[in-house]
Parts: structure tokens; C-alpha cells; sequence
């Protein structure tokens, strides 16, 4: 009797498997790869970030660097689709057939429309792409020790989306997923305590934070608006001058804010702003229950500033506790699931 060799196995006993991780967003990409033995132990790994949202040259040379060492590779990826979304229920609403779902654990179920799935493919036709992870459940694998707990928001913060779920007792109750568009705040800058070192120490009113609109970086007060003060009695010259200097000092800080500087400000403001109206959102919804949210866990991707933390909790009175997350190392461990 002959003996029927399993030559995949013995193959993938041969070669490494590449995992290729891709974490895009408006402006940049980080590409992060990890090569395994047939035991699932890392034997190397790499990481680089590209000035691109798109898969260009340099990042398809450093991508076949790795995959041309073996034919066991998977290309991840976010999927970061506005028009996504995550329901409590397993089964798919009949006015939703143009989309494609998921169930998580046979507990609830997440979806992306299937117009979304041909667009990706489309966009990483290239070098091919494996699995489009959604936010959602990577959300629940990474605090999959909390979401048992009671009522509780959780929430991933990546570059350019705002990803928000609330559960309780591992039960999903609300879920959305928003887009960051960059807003400029105006020169009302002067009433915020912007807590990112570009403003003044002195103390700001209260509703400061809830009036901001717009900022531009041309928008620094301009010192010919205080007059002259030459024809000022001595005292008077005294203390004049003295404020002059401190808005004269107050101006340059201003001009010597950098772009990217702002934008990180306009972003956290941002961030504060869509979950204050999420969850006043939340609150007003007559299908949810009238329960208060009293903790938030985030997921930060980015490496937010601490006024984040600091706005929900002095402005909405809520426990906040930030842990970092590394988006592409996530994907990866997803990935590996996907293959068991």
C-alpha cells in the first residue's frame, strides 16, 4: 500500500510565511512584516514608513524583498471605509445586501459595503491583498479583557478615523466610525488653553473649549492695532510697556507655532468635539437605553496628546485610561488568527 504524501505540509515546513501589514492614511504609509517558521516563531520582522498614501515603487521593492523569499505570504490591511458599521444583532437586515458581514464570536456582526472590498482590491492589485480587518473586532480583540466588564466605551484612534464602540458584558450595544476632517480654529485662540505649550499659562474660561472654531496661522495679533505710547505719563509708560511685552511675546509664540503643530491641536480638538457629540448622540437615541457612560478605554494609534484625556475628563466628568496600540503589529496577530 502506498503512502500519500502531504507535500503542502512538507513545503510549508520548507519556507517561511511573510505576514505584510499595511497601515495607510492620508498623507503616509507604514508597511510592517513579520517572517515565521513553520512553528509560528518570528525569525524576523521589519518595519518601515513611506511619504505616500499609495503603493508605490519603493514600497513594492522593500514589500518583494520579503515575499520573494517564500510562497507563503498575506497582505493586511484597515479597512477604514466611512460607510462601514457594526450591529448587535447576527443576522444581515434585508435592506442590506449590498454589503458584506461578518459575526464576531456569534454575538454581534460587523459590515463593509462590498463596493468597498472591489475599490481595495482594486487599490492593492499590485502586490494583492489577503484580508481587510475591520476596526471593530480589532477593538474587542484588543480589550477583550475589559469588554466582559459593565457598561463601558471603548475607542481606536487612528490618523485620520475616529472608531467607537460601547459594550456590556461582552454584549455590543452602539458602534460608529468617523472620519477626522481637518478644521482651522479662529482667533478666539487667545480664550483656549490650548495645553499643548503654544499658548500662555494663564488660566481660560470655561466654555473657551465649546466656542473654538478656526485657527490660522496668519491670524497672530497684530501689535500696530495698541497704538503709541509715547505720550504716556511715566507710571503709566511703566505698565503699558509691560503689556506690551507680554502680548508682543505672545504674538511671536504664535508665529512660531509650526503647521504640524496645529494640525495635531485641530485633530485632538476634533477628537474631543466627535466624542462629546457621539455620545450626546448616544444619549438622545430612543432604540439605547438610558445608561450613562462613566469610563472610556482608548486604543491610541497615533500617540494622541495628553489634552484628550485631560478635555473628557474635565469637561465630561469620565474615567479615561489610554493605552497605545500598534495598528500594523494588531492586523498581523488578526492575520495569524485567520490561518488556525
Amino acid at each position: 500500500m502506498g503512502v500519500k504524501l502531504n507535500f503542502s505540509k512538507y513545503l510549508e515546513f520548507l519556507y517561511l510565511k511573510a505576514f505584510i501589514n499595511i497601515i495607510s492614511n492620508k498623507t503616509t504609509t507604514k508597511v510592517y512584516i513579520e517572517m515565521l517558521n513553520h512553528k509560528g516563531v518570528i525569525v524576523k520582522s521589519a518595519e518601515e514608513n513611506f511619504e505616500t498614501s499609495t503603493i508605490n515603487h519603493q514600497m513594492k521593492d522593500f514589500i518583494k524583498t520579503y515575499i520573494q523569499e517564500t510562497p507563503y505570504y498575506y497582505i493586511s490591511t484597515l479597512d477604514y471605509s466611512p460607510f462601514q458599521g457594526a450591529v448587535s444583532s447576527v443576522k444581515k437586515a434585508d435592506d442590506q445586501n449590498d454589503s458584506t458581514f461578518r459575526s464576531y464570536e456569534d454575538r454581534w456582526s460587523y459590515n463593509t459595503p462590498k463596493t468597498n472590498i472591489i475599490d481595495m482590491k482594486n487599490r492593492y492589485e499590485d502586490i494583492g491583498l489577503d484580508f481587510l480587518f475591520s476596526p471593530f473586532p480589532l477593538i474587542a480583540n484588543f480589550f477583550k479583557e475589559k469588554i466582559s466588564d459593565t457598561f463601558t466605551m471603548y475607542v481606536l484612534l487612528s490618523e485620520d478615523y475616529l472608531t467607537l464602540t460601547i459594550f456590556k458584558h461582552s454584549e455590543l450595544i452602539y458602534a460608529r466610525h468617523i472620519e477626522i476632517l481637518i478644521e482651522n480654529i479662529n482667533d478666539d485662540i487667545d480664550e483656549l488653553d490650548l495645553g499643548l505649550n503654544l499658548s500662555s499659562d494663564e488660566e481660560n474660561d470655561d466654555d473657551g473649549f465649546d466656542e473654538i472654531e478656526d485657527i490660522d496661522e496668519e491670524d497672530s495679533i497684530d501689535l500696530d492695532d495698541f497704538g503709541d505710547i509715547e505720550d504716556l505719563d511715566t507710571i503709566e509708560e511703566i505698565e503699558e510697556f509691560s503689556e506690551d511685552e507680554e502680548v508682543e511675546e505672545s504674538s511671536e509664540e504664535l508665529e512660531d507655532i509650526p503647521n504640524e503643530s496645529i494640525d495635531s491641536f485641530n485633530k485632538d480638538y476634533q477628537r474631543f468635539t466627535l466624542l462629546q457629540e457621539t455620545i450626546n448622540s448616544y444619549y438622545h437615541d430612543s432604540r439605547y437605553e438610558r445608561e450613562f457612560i462613566e469610563t472610556i478605554y482608548i486604543a491610541d494609534g497615533i500617540g494622541v496628546s495628553p489634552d484628550l484625556k485631560k478635555y473628557l475628563e474635565e469637561e465630561m466628568f469620565l474615567d479615561v485610561y489610554v493605552r497605545h496600540i500598534d495598528l500594523a503589529s494588531e492586523i498581523c496577530e488578526m492575520a495569524k488568527m485567520e490561518l488556525k
